[in-house]
């Protein structure tokens, strides 16, 4: 007869143990976690950029519409472009220069600085600045 503790004792086992459960459990936990940072993170950064693009995309629409307007006859003002209010200046930044054609002086031009102040959704203020060339 072999002994009690001997290898014919030995119960066979199915499952896992308490301890590899714990183990797994915690590193899907600790994946998950890692996982989850990442994400959040991404779509952080995926809202910002849509925000800088909408930005982005007002700015161009209001550089592109003050570009037409002659500064020396309308020098302010203000609208909308995306959902975006915006307020405009022009400040002459030179003297009118002379233009002659054949010794007779046509016309004169200066330089504008234009300063455009972005009124953003969440309270923030953007400013653009550019010159512009005009004719008196």
């Amino acid at each position: 007869m072999p002994p009690p503790n001997g290898p014919d004792m030995r119960k066979q086992q199915f499952g896992f143990t308490l301890i590899e459960v714990l183990i797994a459990s915690a590193i899907v936990g600790a994946a998950m976690g890692l996982l989850l940072q990442l994400f959040t993170s991404a779509t952080v950064r995926m809202h910002k950029a849509a925000g800088h693009a909408h930005i982005m995309l007002a700015q161009k629409q209001i550089h592109a519409a003050l570009q037409t307007l002659n500064p020396s006859l309308l020098n302010h003002g203000g609208g909308v472009a995306e959902g975006i209010t915006y307020q405009w200046t022009a400040e002459k930044k030179t003297p009118g220069y002379p233009i002659y054609d054949e010794g007779i002086m046509t016309r004169k031009f200066s330089i504008y600085n234009i300063i455009v102040e972005l009124q953003l959704a969440d309270g923030k203020t953007n400013r653009l600045q550019w010159e512009q060339l005009a004719w008196e």
